[in-house]
C-alpha cells in the first residue's frame, strides 16, 4: 500500500495506484486532486479517459504523431487513466 503524505515523494517511484469503488464515490475527483497537488509541487500530470486514449492511439499512428504521443506519455510524472474497464 502506498501512503500519500504531505509531500508527493511517491511520484518518483515507479508504482501504479489503483483507485476503485462504486460509481459516484469520487474516484476521479481524488485522482484529479492528487494530480493538482503534484503539479503545484513542480511535477507533471496528465488526465485522460482510457477509452479516449485508446481511440487516439491508432489515429496518432495514422497521422504520424504516434511517437510524439508516446514520448509525452513517457515524460509525464503522473498519468491518470480514468474509466478503466468500462468497455470490452
Amino acid at each position: 500500500m502506498v501512503r500519500i503524505g504531505s509531500k508527493s515523494q511517491w511520484v518518483k517511484k515507479p508504482i501504479n495506484i489503483l483507485i476503485s469503488g462504486p460509481t459516484g464515490v469520487g474516484k476521479s475527483w481524488i485522482a484529479c486532486a492528487q494530480a493538482n497537488k503534484v503539479c503545484r509541487e513542480s511535477h507533471t500530470a496528465w488526465y485522460q479517459r482510457l477509452p479516449r486514449l485508446l481511440q487516439e492511439l491508432p489515429l496518432a499512428r495514422g497521422d504520424g504523431s504516434y511517437v510524439k504521443l508516446l514520448a509525452r506519455l513517457a515524460k509525464t510524472d503522473v498519468l491518470i487513466l480514468d474509466d478503466w474497464g468500462l468497455e470490452k
